[in-house]
């Protein structure tokens, strides 16, 4: 008797999808599709919400902390950015800079950055309505990161 799997990069119908960024693999939030993906970043959208997650791997030659103040001078020069805050998101003893802001249009956005596997990564999620989800959302992500043996790993 033989078994056959088909192994896809979204699904909207069965479970959750693994897709890939650079030598890593990546399990897709529920309802989450991927809109456009090169080896260092990876666009997945919510169709029926319309909320991005941007997820991009800044290789081990990006300091995350030189990463993040590069995007908040981007923001602050920004003016349809109404409110820039610096915070943290907090999971499992591990703390996560992230800069909180929020667009004229009222929407609530989150850039998260963090090391992981000897690499930086920062995920941006856009267009979101309340903070909980894009934390879920966002360590769902870390969470579920993980290297992709079958490629070489730098």
């Amino acid at each position: 008797m033989a078994c056959l799997y088909f192994i896809v990069d979204s699904s909207t119908t069965v479970g959750k999808a693994n897709i890939y960024l650079n030598t890593f693999t990546i399990t897709v939030p529920s309802e989450y599709n991927i809109e456009d993906s090169g080896e260092t970043q990876l666009q997945i959208v919510n169709k029926k919400t319309k909320e991005r997650i941007i997820i991009k791997d800044l290789t081990k030659k990006k300091d995350i902390h030189t990463e993040m103040q590069d995007r908040l001078d981007a923001l602050n020069a920004n003016e349809n950015i109404t409110l820039i805050k610096n915070t943290t998101i907090v999971n499992k003893n591990q703390t996560y800079p992230s800069i909180y802001y929020e667009k004229v249009t009222g929407t609530i956005n989150r850039m998260t950055f963090f090391n992981n596997y000897k690499h930086g990564f920062s995920i941006e999620c856009s267009n979101f309505h309340d903070n909980r989800t894009i934390e879920e959302h966002t360590l769902f992500i870390i969470d579920n990161l993980r290297p992709d043996y079958k490629q070489k790993q730098s």
